[in-house]
């Protein structure tokens, strides 16, 4: 799969943030900031998440949904991934164009 140009610096982010792989339990929290800090769509996060788990970005739309509605404590470990990404570039990363 490959994803668009467009796309590919946030790939990127997350391939050196998580360079063994995202665990499954931050794949709720890491949609969440995805949506919330980067301003992806459901789509666009979806496609992302795919093409770095290696799955069809179908699969990723239900844990995209939870995303949306999960609790404190997802929204604390959102905080520490976020914390996580940001020695990966992420700062830059929401202030690209």
């Amino acid at each position: 799969m490959t994803i668009p140009n467009e796309l590919r610096s946030t790939l990127e982010l997350l391939q050196r943030g998580f360079p063994n792989g995202v665990d499954e339990s931050d794949i709720v929290p890491l949609c969440r900031i995805l949506q919330d800090d980067g301003e992806m769509s459901i789509r666009t996060t979806a496609s992302v998440l795919g093409e770095l788990l290696g799955c069809d970005p179908v699969v990723m739309l239900p844990l995209i949904d939870r995303s949306t509605m999960d609790d404190l404590a997802g929204s604390y470990r959102a905080e520490e991934i976020r914390e996580h990404l940001k020695q990966y570039g992420f700062e830059e990363w929401l202030n690209e164009d």
